[in-house]
């Protein structure tokens, strides 16, 4: 986390501190005020830290954690649709239980210029 916000060096310095994300004060300053939140605030071995506004700094107000699923669904590159007054992601889409296709074939449709809804809900056409 302070390696991708303050060392330019970092791999990852591009996409955080190059785009002015940086780390409270008080995590820079005090491993342990960090180890304190990560505990209070559900941290488990199997979880990863998220920034809930990736346009926002780490900050115990917009940091949580997350499973890597929720993780990698919440990113910058990621493609956000509304359909029917939610907004999601194009995978979280698939799994929806409304959409009657499956991911592959959703995002084709996508592709070809299908809106949302008619991608999610129209049944494949099997031919004979």
């Amino acid at each position: 986390m302070k390696g991708r916000c303050y060392n330019p060096n970092a791999q990852q310095y591009p996409n955080y501190g190059g785009r002015g994300i940086s780390v409270c004060p008080e995590w820079v300053e005090s491993y342990v005020a960090f180890y304190d939140w990560a505990h209070a605030s559900g941290y488990a071995d199997d979880l990863t830290l998220d920034r809930e506004d990736n346009d926002g700094d780490y900050t115990p107000d917009n940091c949580r954690w997350v499973d890597w699923k929720t993780q990698q669904r919440n990113r910058r590159s990621n493609t956000l649709k509304t359909v029917w007054g939610e907004t999601k992601t194009v995978a979280a889409w698939a799994e929806d239980p409304r959409c009657v296709v499956v991911w592959g074939t959703l995002k084709g449709r996508l592709k070809w210029g299908w809106s949302m809804e008619r991608a999610l809900t129209e049944p494949l056409v099997e031919y004979e």
